[in-house]
């Protein structure tokens, strides 16, 4: 029995993802493997000393959904879920993470069981890439076909700032004030009354 909880110790130890149990009845952790140290720079230690640092380093903007998204005690199967987290450098950083609540036999105790690995796989900046590669090529194209008509197209915000305006709207508006417009600048600057047009 100890050989083999010493054979899964060194296994778990060897993966690069990150892996912990946690008991909940006691609030320690029965393990926590290299790879933890790995994604989120925290050592066991720190883990130990800060009972509450799981729950810390969770980017704000994520951590109410990361908590409401805990799995039930003797629910099957794996809840996963993907989030923020700050790294002991300051570093924000996706991962991705697998939990599940378990009774341990031998001592009758709730156990979380939490396996992590950073969500920025080469695959995923690739996907990335070509999703940017394609919005740059979509915009270009419809740039072009926006700036080979003669009519005047241009958009401003609520305050009046223009936001973007094609190649025959600046020159119109160049011809008519000698000014050429750019994006924002006040789109009301030579109209007169600016607060009543705006209005």
């Amino acid at each position: 029995r100890i050989g083999e909880k010493s054979m899964l110790t060194d296994l778990l130890a060897a993966l690069n993802d990150g892996v912990w149990a946690y008991d909940i009845t006691t609030q320690n952790y029965l393990f926590i493997s290299p790879g933890v140290h790995s994604i989120l720079e925290y050592s066991a230690t720190d883990f130990q000393h800060n009972k509450e640092l799981a729950t810390q380093i969770i980017d704000p903007a994520d951590r109410d959904m990361v908590l409401a998204a805990s799995p039930q005690s003797g629910a099957d199967g794996w809840l996963e879920i993907t989030y923020r987290v700050v790294t002991k450098g300051g570093k924000t950083k996706w991962i991705s993470q697998k939990k599940r609540h378990i009774i341990d036999e031998s001592t009758g105790h709730e156990v979380i069981l939490s396996v992590i690995k950073s969500a920025s796989t080469s695959s995923d900046k690739n996907t990335a890439k070509n999703a940017a590669e394609e919005i740059a090529w979509t915009k270009n194209n419809l740039e072009a076909l926006i700036n080979n008509t003669e009519d005047y197209i241009w958009s401003i915000d609520r305050e009046g700032k223009y936001v973007y305006m094609n190649s025959a709207y600046r020159k119109r508006i160049t011809g008519m004030v000698g000014t050429m417009p750019n994006e924002g600048d006040d789109a009301y600057v030579h109209s007169g009354g600016t607060t009543k047009v705006k209005n």
